[in-house]
C-alpha cells in the first residue's frame, strides 16, 4: 500500500485472536494522517466596557497577554512540539467601546505567500506586513512578540 506524504501506517495489536485476518486487514492496520506544516490565525478581543464591569483590570490583562505569547512554550508533546506563537499584535482604543472597526484593524495585518513557495513547510515561507499608513490616532498598535 502507498501512503501518501504526510501519512503513516499504524499497526494496532488485536485484542484477542482474529480469525480469518486475511479478510479483515483494516482491523489492525489503520492510516494516520498528519499535517506537515500549520500556520494558526486566532483573533481575540478584550472589552473595555465589560472588563470595567467585571474588575478585569490592568494585571489581568498583562497575564493575558503574557499566557497568549507563551501558552505553547510550555505545552510541548510529541504532537505540538515546535508549535509557538509568532505575533501577538494588539489594538488599544483610546474609547471604551472602541474607535475603529476591528474588521478594519484586522485587515491591517496581512500574511501572504512568500514569492516562489508553492507548499510552505515552515514560518519563513509566509511574510507577514502590517499596514501602518493612516491608521487612527485613537488607536495604538501594540507588538507584543
Amino acid at each position: 500500500m502507498r501512503c501518501p506524504q504526510g501519512a503513516s501506517l499504524q499497526r494496532r495489536a488485536p485484542r484477542g485472536l482474529v480469525e480469518n485476518e486475511h479478510l479483515h486487514p483494516s482491523r489492525n492496520t489503520r492510516a494516520i494522517l498528519s499535517v506537515l506544516y500549520g500556520l494558526y490565525v486566532a483573533r481575540g478581543f478584550v472589552s473595555a466596557h465589560l472588563a470595567n464591569q467585571t474588575g478585569f483590570g490592568e494585571e489581568d490583562l498583562e497575564l493575558l497577554w503574557q499566557s497568549l505569547v507563551s501558552m505553547l512554550e510550555h505545552h510541548s508533546s510529541a504532537a505540538r512540539d515546535e508549535m509557538m506563537t509568532r505575533g501577538l499584535y494588539v489594538f488599544k482604543h483610546d474609547s471604551e467601546l472602541g474607535n475603529t472597526p476591528t474588521r478594519s484593524l484586522f485587515a491591517r495585518i496581512q500574511l501572504t505567500l512568500t514569492d516562489g513557495i508553492a507548499v510552505p513547510r515552515d514560518f519563513s515561507d509566509y511574510t507577514v506586513s502590517v499596514v501602518e499608513d493612516a491608521m487612527p490616532s485613537v488607536v495604538a498598535l501594540i507588538r507584543r512578540c
